[in-house]
């Protein structure tokens, strides 16, 4: 809720209310694996938020005295140490950050940045070390390390995750084709009533009223569905960059962060949680969070003309995420919806 809160604050100062208070609540409406203790899969999700936003906090005061942006970048390299702490394949997300971090940056002052954000990474993981140290020998702490990354919930190897993830696909392409033939058809039908600036956001909506639909026949079925349509809007957030990247006028430099620390490092986030866990990918989606939050700030550029499309797109993409969150009982038994009848005491 926190973190929530502190979306809608950096978000508040380039987007409407309204859009603030959307990403926001879709935000406050994503838990992965579906479970709210402060597990590996939570700690991803909110220190890689708590990232994005010190970086874009960080491009919004890069003019102002110095002391504001030194801040903002070692609060950006706190958040990725206790980020890397997750997933030690996070470290992935230093890339796009330095990337970004020299591309903001003055000329004069670009060196000066990086230093500060990858020194604050470099204290902090010097003292987590020395900690440890301070515990047990260095032959224990690597014999740990040994044993976490030889664990028997991790240890499918890379191929078999592309396996299990490729035959998962083959099941739901049945339904993933049925759903692409009716937008397509209501697309070419609604096309002719709407402004051709609007016809790729349409199919958007199509698609996600198709996913939700699916997502209820097949859980009811209680037949994992894999939420595919997340993976698609980190990607179309690139596309409209690129797209609008010439008419940004002031807004420039914050959709260039937006790209770098939003779009670019939630490919790598997935990446990172892809070769560390044994997640499935429908499961991976949800670690991309920060790449949909900035595809909703693109949502309502694209639709500035037209609020019913806006409206329309708020109340199925963060629908999906409240109804999904609130329609499934996971326990011991596996996953149920909450049309399942059991014990007092297991409710």
């Amino acid at each position: 809720m926190l973190i929530s809160i502190l979306t809608y604050r950096t978000f508040r100062k380039f987007v409407t209310e309204n859009t603030a208070f959307v990403i926001a609540v879709f935000y406050y409406n994503i838990i992965p694996k579906n479970s709210t203790v402060p597990d590996f899969s939570n700690m991803l999700l909110w220190f890689s938020t708590l990232v994005f936003l010190s970086f874009l906090e960080f491009s919004l005061n890069r003019g102002t005295s110095a002391r504001r942006p030194a801040f903002f970048l070692i609060a950006a390299g706190v958040s990725t140490s206790l980020l890397v702490l997750s997933y030690p394949t996070c470290i992935f997300v230093v890339l796009p950050g330095c990337i970004g971090i020299w591309l903001l940056s003055a000329a004069g002052n670009r060196l000066k940045n990086l230093l500060i954000y990858l020194g604050t990474c470099g204290v902090c993981g010097l003292g987590w070390l020395a900690y440890f140290l301070c515990h047990m020998s260095f032959r224990q702490f690597l014999d740990g390390l040994s044993e976490m990354l030889t664990d028997g919930s991790h240890d499918v190897g890379l191929l078999g995750k592309l396996k299990d993830n490729l035959s998962c696909l083959g099941e739901t392409f049945p339904y993933l084709l049925v759903a692409l033939v009716i937008a397509l058809v209501f697309w070419c039908f609604f096309r002719f009533i709407c402004r051709k600036n609007y016809r790729f956001f349409l199919l958007l909506i199509i698609s996600l009223i198709l996913e939700q639909l699916f997502v209820w026949y097949r859980l009811q079925k209680h037949i994992e569905y894999p939420g595919f349509v997340y993976l698609r809007f980190p990607l179309w957030g690139i596309y409209c960059y690129f797209h609008c990247k010439k008419s940004s006028g002031e807004l420039a430099p914050v959709y260039k962060a937006l790209f770098w620390f939003g779009s670019i490092t939630s490919l790598f986030l997935l990446l990172a949680a892809f070769t560390a866990s044994n997640t499935m990918l429908y499961e991976s989606a949800d670690y991309m969070a920060i790449g949909m939050l900035v595809s909703l700030c693109y949502a309502e550029r694209e639709t500035s003309e037209s609020p019913v499309f806006w409206k329309t797109f708020v109340l199925l993409f963060v629908g999906l995420a409240v109804i999904h969150k609130g329609f499934l009982l996971y326990n011991i038994y596996g996953h149920d919806t909450i049309f399942v009848t059991r014990q007092k005491a297991e409710e």
